[in-house]
């Protein structure tokens, strides 16, 4: 009986060192996986191409100068006033 309990503890302690060695395992190749896919992301991969390339021709923002100057507005020209008779 001794012998029976002694081999299925041997069994047991084999299977959940297998089964921890799985999961560490799982783990390192899913943090790997997600720690390339943010640097692809972020553009730190040598990559051919940009995550957000730049279309050809488009401003590059809003010019900040215009922002403060102060412009008075043209204006609305009145149509001439109708004369009475």
């Amino acid at each position: 009986m001794e012998g029976l309990l002694c081999s299925n503890t041997v069994v047991l302690e084999s299977f959940l060192s297998s089964l921890m060695e799985a999961v560490v395992l799982e783990t390192a190749i899913a943090t790997s996986k997600a720690l390339a896919l943010s640097l692809f992301m972020i553009g730190f991969l040598p990559t051919g191409s940009s995550v957000f390339p730049e279309e050809s021709g488009t401003n590059q923002g809003f010019p900040l100068t215009e922002l403060h100057t102060s412009k008075k507005p043209n204006p609305i020209p009145q149509p001439p006033a109708k004369r009475r008779k």
